[in-house]
């Protein structure tokens, strides 16, 4: 077995980890939600990297032999960096598995619903039109929505009000295929639905990351561990804990607590 670890700014890395858990459960996981510090999706690429290297280095020590960064932000801004720092550890993000997902689908026109950052970045359409040059990508910044996930709101008349802001732009465009590019987005999936077009596609990124950690299992040394998951977060576990037996179809554990300073 493998100890993976999963990361994010906060509770939107669950739907990786969900992901990840359902196609691996002979795996162990510890989870990683850096919530006293979320959103990630307007912070400084300097801040970014000293959070995650703060992480990632925790996770190390926790005995983590596989990395899952489940925040786009961070991949958008600071995974090249990431990688190079730690070349001896496997790291995979969510951006590369995302765009072969998309191409794989063969659209016209993409929308990729992300952060200011990740959009600032344009990593997403770089990835896309690196292997379609024919595609169509408009990257949309969705600021509110994380903050609305992070406050457990999702059934609020907020969350109803923050889709509908840019349902209008999307339909516009006319895509047929929308991609979370974070991943905090797929809790407003139903949502989406109920205001878009139903011919549309969605690509939750986490479920396109499954193939590229399947074929990073083979290599990984086994951990004596097995079918574990252990939550930390760096804010209050007790919203956290809220969050995850609300919304996440995840057996809950106790939620440790590690601050940084």
């Amino acid at each position: 077995m493998t100890q993976i670890g999963v990361f994010d700014s906060g509770v939107g890395g669950l739907t990786v980890l969900a992901e990840l858990v359902k196609n691996f459960r002979q795996q162990s996981f510890t989870y990683f939600g850096d919530t006293a510090r979320a959103p990630y999706g307007e912070k400084s690429k300097i801040d970014l990297l000293a959070f995650n290297r703060q992480i990632i280095e925790f996770l190390l020590k926790n005995h983590s032999q596989l990395l899952v960064v489940a925040c786009n932000t961070s991949c958008a801004l600071v995974f090249d960096e990431i990688k190079a720092l730690y070349p001896d550890i496997p790291i995979v993000g969510l951006i590369e598995a995302a765009a072969d997902h998309a191409i794989s689908l063969n659209p016209k026109k993409v929308i990729v619903l992300a952060t200011p950052a990740t959009v600032a970045s344009h990593s997403y359409r770089a990835q896309i039109t690196k292997r379609g040059s024919t595609i169509d990508v408009l990257e949309i910044a969705c600021p509110e929505w994380v903050p609305i996930v992070e406050a457990g709101e999702l059934e609020s008349e907020a969350a109803d009000a923050a889709v509908r802001k840019y349902t209008p732009e999307i339909q516009a465009f006319k895509p047929d295929l929308v991609i979370f590019g974070c991943s905090h987005y797929p809790y407003f999936e139903s949502l989406l639905r109920r205001y878009l077009d139903p011919a549309i596609c969605y690509i939750n990124p986490a479920e396109s990351l499954v193939p590229v950690v399947a074929s990073l299992l083979l290599q990984t040394p086994a951990s004596p561990i097995s079918g574990k998951i252990d939550y930390w977060v760096s804010g209050d576990p007790q919203k956290f804990l809220t969050f995850l037996n609300r919304y996440v179809t995840l057996f809950p554990q106790p939620i440790h607590h590690h601050p940084f300073n």
